[in-house]
C-alpha cells in the first residue's frame, strides 16, 4: 500500500472543503465527510503519534 503524505491529505481536505463552501449542498458534504472518514482510517492504519511533525521526522530533528 502506497504511503500518502500529510501534505496530500491536507491538499485534498482543503480542496473538499473550499468545494463544500462554494456549493454547500448534500453532494459536496457527502464527499467531504468521506474524505475525513478515509484520512481517520488511514491515519488509524498507520499509527503515527498524535503530534508527529512530518517535516521534522523527514528532517530528522525528532
Amino acid at each position: 500500500m502506497t504511503t500518502l503524505s500529510l501534505d496530500w491529505w491536507m491538499h485534498q481536505i482543503y480542496r473538499q472543503t473550499k468545494e463544500f463552501i462554494n456549493r454547500p449542498c448534500k453532494e459536496t458534504e457527502t464527499r467531504l465527510l468521506s474524505l475525513l472518514a478515509e484520512f481517520r482510517a488511514h491515519h488509524e492504519r498507520e499509527g503515527l503519534p498524535p503530534k508527529s511533525d512530518e517535516h521534522e521526522h523527514l528532517m530528522d530533528f525528532q
